[in-house]
């Protein structure tokens, strides 16, 4: 019974090591990739010239958006309907490039919501007969 107990413990022993050795070669894997990380960001600071992190700063969130209400009664539908449309769209930009920045997207999504509209169109019609005018 006592060499049982001794072996159990041994066994106990052993996989509390391999564990314990399983647990330090994971959190020595995440700091070596934290390390890549640090050397990556300072090698791309050094081929961009100068400090990253203040570089970072100047950068700006810009939203763009678009909205189309379309009345359904030129087309054929019912009047006082409406389907309404609308995109939009963000990018981050430097300070420099706010204004290019911000017309590209006003036109990306002015695009976009004419594109779904003239698309609506086309539906709308091949699906109901045209209204007669009188």
């Amino acid at each position: 019974m006592q060499k049982l107990l001794n072996a159990s413990a041994m066994a106990y022993c052993a996989l509390m090591v391999f564990a314990l050795w399983g647990w330090w070669r994971f959190f020595r894997g995440l700091r070596r990739a934290t390390e890549m990380q640090e050397a990556a960001f300072r090698e791309a600071e050094r081929f961009m010239g100068g400090n990253m992190s203040e570089k970072r700063s100047n950068l700006v969130e810009i939203a763009r958006s678009f909205s189309y209400k379309l009345n359904m009664d030129l087309i054929g539908g019912a009047k006082f309907e409406s389907r309404d449309f609308f995109a939009s769209a963000k990018a981050e930009c430097y300070e420099h490039d706010m204004a290019e920045t911000s017309a590209k997207l006003y036109t990306f999504c002015k695009s976009q919501v004419l594109t779904a509209v003239n698309a609506y169109i086309q539906e709308s019609i091949g699906e109901q007969p045209k209204r007669r005018t009188s």
